[in-house]
């Protein structure tokens, strides 16, 4: 992978490093901003139950239950510019986990009154323990020319977590 791949989204890499700074969140708000333009989300009122700590090289999530809620997500804000540059957008996780844990990664398209989601063919995934994960979304050209905006959201699977990331990039991938 070249310096240029992981450096054209370099702002955007900064505040996911500087979530080891931040605050620990005992129970996090259906919408939680944890950095700018970095925040948790679930459906309100669902009963999604998840916390937030800052770690020596990164940060932890735990989730004791989904509730209800029919999506749980860790996600930020990307330069939509920067976009147009690429084939792909990638995903790379450095993860430590007590047990099996899956995110499916998206690239979410804001428009003027819908967003249009593209997701990774497939799901990150670690048995638990130590694992470099790797994905990539594909940009889709078609719905690039109506769109104003983009988002990365990692998608978690399951009722309850317990992982901690030491490294999380967004990389371009041409």
């Amino acid at each position: 992978m070249s310096i240029e791949q992981t450096q054209a989204f370099q702002a955007e890499n900064d505040r996911l490093a500087d979530l080891a700074n931040r605050e620990a969140i005992e129970r996090a708000a259906p919408h939680q901003d944890l950095v700018p333009q970095v925040w948790l989300s679930s459906q309100p009122d669902a009963g999604a139950e998840l916390s937030f700590a800052p770690a020596e090289t990164g940060f932890a999530l735990r989730m004791d239950t989904a509730g209800r809620s029919p999506w749980v997500s860790l996600s930020w804000a990307i330069d939509f510019e920067t976009l147009r540059d690429g084939r792909y957008v990638g995903v790379i996780a450095q993860v430590v986990s007590d047990g099996f844990f899956a995110i499916r990664p998206c690239l979410r398209l804001l428009r003027a009154a819908e967003f249009h989601d593209s997701f990774a063919a497939q799901h990150m995934a670690s048995s638990g323990g130590a694992h470099l994960l790797q994905s990539h979304i594909p940009i889709p050209p078609d719905a690039m020319g109506d769109s104003h905006g983009a988002e990365i959201h990692l998608f978690f699977s399951g009722d309850a977590f317990s992982v901690r990331f030491d490294r999380l990039e967004t990389v371009l991938m041409r």
